[in-house]
């Protein structure tokens, strides 16, 4: 991932353009998770298809930014809410 984060860009910033791609063709609004997550499930439709090595690497590479994006949202929306674990 580190690999394609140094071509493409933050994984955040390429899935948030793809979003905005998306909805304008959908007529709906899609957030980045959902773009990582559609993309997920179209590689993982591939593998219904026969399985390949680097189909999976890339499912799971997705989800993995799918999680990244969400676990951001959710701490962000944590801090904002007031409910920020404290440590020590």
């Amino acid at each position: 991932m580190k690999e394609r984060g140094a071509e493409y860009g933050p994984a955040e910033e390429m899935h948030s353009q793809i979003a905005r791609r998306w909805s304008l063709v959908l007529g709906i609004p899609i957030d980045s998770y959902t773009a990582a997550r559609m993309l997920a499930e179209m590689k993982l439709a591939r593998l219904d298809l026969g399985f390949k090595d680097d189909t999976a690497l890339d499912a799971l590479n997705y989800l993995a930014i799918a999680t990244e994006i969400q676990s951001t949202k959710n701490e962000l929306a944590a801090k904002r809410a007031g409910n920020w674990p404290v440590v020590g």
